[in-house]
């Protein structure tokens, strides 16, 4: 490859496989490399043929980041590409690291505008990928860890790309060089304190002293551990076919425990994935398997990692955030049902209409609250009162959301369970008007649905 390779064309070849493409947004964050590719973008608008914004992230960790800004801003508007500004605040909480954290909140952030098909650019070239699968390689990853950076992958409804991975960071900076580009330069990034640039700094030219095809090597070493995790994930693919219970999103327990461990252990991984989820580390996966897979029916064992709780019930495994918990303004709620009523979680809404729900006739000049179980509930179903708790095993309701569920009472009367029963003196005949409750439940509280 020439010292000055022809990068516009290498870009727009790859971006002409994506042809159902709407637009294109180019990570800029002022640095050499990305400042590259929002060039070598720019140069190609014509062929591109769509529309290209620049996406500037600012995460309120330097104390230079809003004369970062200024400048990304000065740069798009001399060449005539429309800058969005994100701001974050992207301070790690303790234990985690500051590096990772916030990759997560940026590509989040960059997710939720990308609509169907459009695609994100970054500036990754050959020596990013190296130093990624060594870092990597030195936390214990696996094939799916150590394949690194693909060259394309699904980020929410659009595609995220990386154009320019066929590239050193040598070439990227004669590029510049020869296109007089101005960027920033981060002094964070001379700070060997952190992983990736101590490798950068103190080991990647030793290896590339003692062994030059090294950035090479890696890319294709980088290239067979991602086939092996296609076949991996195909494997998974199957075997998730024959414990997924699709009818509530939960894993059947007995049919886990009859694969083998490390097949269980990959269906877990992937099903998390699936979820968007990120995996935990070796060791709480396995506690999963023995503390979660492997316990016994009668017991409801959870196991928390970040603010993802994976548990058991009977034979459903299921996943679960932070569960809410109930507070004493909200154990009571008057509920005048002519408007939404908003809960801590989620809202209830209501509707007229005939045949399903409560009965209309009997409720009108009545109070509607809304409640939660305290304990000695009791519901008339079937003849007979039952307890809350033996509607909840009937029904197969987990310990954990019983607590939360919306509980509508009629003055003092608990009528209906919101979205599981009602109380058969209270139930609409099939020509009676109705009041329809609705539970909009904010299920990114949990995946599981019943």
């Amino acid at each position: 490859m020439s010292s000055n390779p022809n990068l516009n064309q290498a870009a727009l070849s790859v971006l002409k496989e994506f042809v159902n493409a709407n637009a294109v947004y180019v990570g800029y964050s002022g640095g050499m490399d990305s400042h590259v590719l929002l060039h070598t973008v720019s140069q190609s608008r014509e062929q591109i043929s769509k529309e290209i914004f620049a996406i500037h992230v600012n995460h309120g960790l330097n104390e230079k980041a809003n004369q970062w800004a200024e400048h990304c801003q000065n740069v798009c508007d001399a060449i005539d590409i429309k800058l969005i500004q994100i701001n974050l605040d992207a301070t790690a909480p303790k234990g985690e690291s500051q590096e990772e954290w916030a990759r997560d909140l940026r590509y989040e952030a960059v997710e939720n505008i990308l609509d169907k098909n459009d695609l994100f650019l970054t500036a990754h070239h050959k020596d990013d990928l190296a130093e990624t699968i060594l870092l990597q390689l030195l936390r214990g990853a696996g094939p799916a860890g150590l394949s690194a950076m693909p060259e394309k992958t699904q980020l929410g409804e659009g595609w995220h790309v990386r154009p320019l991975l066929d590239f050193t960071r040598e070439e990227m900076a004669s590029y510049a060089t020869d296109n007089n580009l101005n960027w920033i330069d981060d002094d964070s990034n001379d700070d060997v304190r952190f992983d990736r640039n101590y490798l950068r700094q103190m080991v990647m030219p030793s290896l590339k002293q003692r062994w030059p095809g090294v950035l090479k090597t890696l890319s294709r070493a980088a290239g067979i551990q991602s086939n092996v995790n296609e076949l991996i994930e195909d494997l998974a693919a199957r075997d998730l076919s024959f414990c997924i219970k699709p009818e509530n999103n939960t894993l059947n327990a007995h049919h886990l425990g009859a694969l083998s461990s490390a097949r269980a252990v990959n269906v877990i991984r992937y099903w998390l994935k699936m979820h968007q989820y990120r995996s935990p580390g070796a060791k709480v996966l396995e506690q999963i398997l023995s503390d979660i897979v492997n316990s016994q029916s009668d017991t409801s064992p959870c196991i928390r990692w970040g603010d993802v709780e994976i548990r058991r019930y009977r034979d459903m495994v299921f996943l679960t955030r932070g569960l809410p918990t109930v507070s004493d303004d909200a154990k009571l709620i008057s509920w005048n049902i002519s408007h939404e009523c908003e809960l801590e979680f989620g809202k209830l809404k209501a509707d007229i209409i005939t045949g399903q729900g409560i009965a209309y006739n009997k409720i009108t000049g009545s109070r509607i609250n809304i409640r939660y179980r305290t304990g000695h509930e009791q519901i008339k179903l079937g003849g007979h009162h039952h307890t809350l708790k033996n509607v909840f095993q009937e029904k197969g309701i987990p310990p954990c959301f019983r607590a939360i569920i919306p509980l509508i009472y009629i003055d003092n009367r608990l009528v209906e369970i919101t979205g599981l029963c009602i109380d058969e003196d209270f139930t609409a005949g099939p020509d009676e008007e109705s009041l329809f409750i609705s539970w909009d439940r904010a299920d990114e509280i949990y995946a599981m649905q019943y």
